[in-house]
């Protein structure tokens, strides 16, 4: 009787380990494609420029199809997280000149008055105007309320009321910086245990790894682990990872 009620405590034992190490595979599974996706959706987000936005030397540019005032187009860059396009030099005005696509468009340049006369320009950051790209003529200040520049389908410059609505816009901000996976920062990810094998993912987002170690109760804050080593399984993603230096994993390479 009690040999039986041994194999019986024993059958129950393997029966429960067996149910838990299943779902910790599940868990092991879960947790990778996880990860496998949010790398895939990393390398996926390495546009500089949001969609619709043109990149040009570092920065981004809209150009709007609808028209509006100065003002509200100021409004709508700034809702976008920009401001109105501030031209730098003859390389960008370029830039812009191809792609006027036949309209004209508020740039983000205001006159500076003093006793109602035009003093001079100043662009949306405060920087007063040095390069221009002026109409034959202009800027003229036509009945002493021209305070704002706004760019021709030619590429050249007029001042106009800012409260006119017949020009569409042009927002400008910084092209995000997009950092190389090898400079990102190492971040740890939950271990997890199945059947004895230990899975990790390595550090870095520009590979991932399954591979083989040992662990014992003592580290159950960072790992679940048997005693005996596991034998490495294949890459899952990209090429090999260099371990981190702080990493006490032996490289099964």
């Amino acid at each position: 009787m009690e040999q039986e009620s041994a194999l019986r405590e024993l059958r129950e034992r393997v029966t429960q380990g067996l149910a838990e190490a299943g779902r910790g595979r599940e868990d092991v599974r879960t947790e990778l494609f996880r990860a496998l996706e949010a790398v895939r959706l990393q390398n996926n987000s390495c546009e500089p420029c949001p969609t619709s936005w043109l990149s040009f030397e570092g920065s981004c540019y809209f150009f709007s199809v609808p028209k509006t005032t100065w003002a509200a187009a100021q409004d709508h860059c700034a809702d976008a997280s920009a401001h109105l396009v501030i031209v730098g030099g003859l390389d960008e005005q370029g830039f812009l000149t191809r792609n006027t696509r036949g309209r004209g468009y508020w740039l983000g340049l205001r006159a500076v008055r003093h006793l109602g006369k035009v003093q001079g320009y100043q662009w949306v950051d405060g920087v007063s105007l040095s390069f221009s790209h002026w109409n034959q003529g202009e800027p003229n200040d036509a009945w002493g309320r021209e305070n704002c520049v706004m760019m021709l389908h030619t590429g050249l410059w007029n001042d106009a009321p800012c409260d006119s609505e017949k020009d569409g816009w042009i927002c400008e901000k910084k092209a995000q910086l997009l950092t190389p996976p090898s400079a990102l920062e190492p971040r740890p990810l939950q271990h997890v245990v199945s059947w004895g094998l230990l899975t990790s993912l390595a550090p870095g987002a520009d590979c991932q790894r399954v591979f083989s170690s040992s662990s014992t109760a003592a580290e159950s804050q960072k790992h679940l682990a048997q005693h005996s080593p596991v034998q490495p399984s294949a890459w899952a993603l990209g090429p090999p990872c260099r371990p981190h230096p702080n990493s006490t994993h032996a490289d099964p390479t």
